[in-house]
């Protein structure tokens, strides 16, 4: 999968990694 689309995979980290940082802020 990684192999296969390895930009799809960092961007959902990046947006999995933002979407926290947001919570955060928000709390």
């Amino acid at each position: 999968m990684m192999s296969q689309h390895p930009v799809s995979t960092m961007l959902l980290i990046l947006v999995l990694t933002q979407d926290s940082m947001i919570q955060e802020e928000d709390s």
